[in-house]
């Protein structure tokens, strides 16, 4: 029995350990790829922003010197650049947010904030009391899941009003987003898992946390994420 018993606890052992490595190597993997998309995102906003840049300089230079059907045709062109530029910096975007590595993460979440306001005319307040910068992984990931949910808030919930609040504990990060919209039972949220919920939940689970989901009709919905921070 006691044989029977040091080899199961070192089985045991084995096994813990096998997942410890396995998560290390997860989250050196997702650093790196993360190193990469900086890496992409800051090419594609500065070295194509120049390129296209001394574009429109050259149409402008060639527009002067050209009779205006030609010129009425390179203003079609410089449309298109715009638009290529305008994609491009979208595609930057995704791959890793400026805002969040110029200004930081609150300010990030300010940014989007104001940006669903503009446009949609719905007020969203960001209350924290963050006093440092978090795990560049996570404030990715609480981004995505803000960016994620106000999307979802302004194409479905009809809402007057929305809310971001993060708080931390000695060891996690909780990010609460709440709006006053129509709301919708659970079946509906099971039925709308491709609306983002599921790449929101696999984003924070990822990193160890949990994403739950409460809502009801006429009720509102409020998204609360959860995520373990290292000491």
């Amino acid at each position: 029995m006691g044989s029977q018993r040091r080899s199961a606890v070192g089985a045991l052992s084995v096994r813990e350990q096998s997942r410890t490595d396995a998560e290390q190597y997860l989250r050196g993997l997702n650093a790196g790829l993360e190193r990469q998309a900086r890496a992409i995102g800051q090419t594609l906003h500065d070295e194509a922003g120049q390129l296209l840049t001394a574009a429109y300089i050259a149409l402008a230079e060639a527009a002067r010197d050209l009779p205006e059907p030609a010129g009425a045709r390179l203003l079609v062109v410089r449309q298109h650049l715009a638009a290529v530029e305008e994609h491009l910096r979208q595609v930057a975007h995704g791959l890793r947010p400026r805002v969040l590595d110029d200004h930081g993460f609150i300010a990030a979440l300010e940014f989007l904030s104001r940006g669903v306001e503009t446009r949609c005319g719905i007020p969203v307040t960001v209350r924290s009391a963050l006093t440092r910068r978090l795990p560049p992984r996570v404030e990715l990931a609480v981004y995505r899941v803000a960016q994620e949910a106000l999307t979802n808030i302004t194409k479905h919930a009809h809402a007057t009003t929305a809310s971001i609040r993060v708080a931390t504990a000695p060891r996690s990060l909780r990010c609460t987003i709440h709006d006053n919209g129509v709301g919708m039972s659970g079946d509906a949220w099971q039925r709308g898992q491709g609306m983002g919920v599921r790449g929101m939940r696999e984003r924070v689970e990822f990193l160890g946390g949990q994403l739950l989901i409460k809502s009801a009709p006429n009720a509102g919905t409020t998204l609360d994420a959860t995520i373990p921070l290292e000491r």
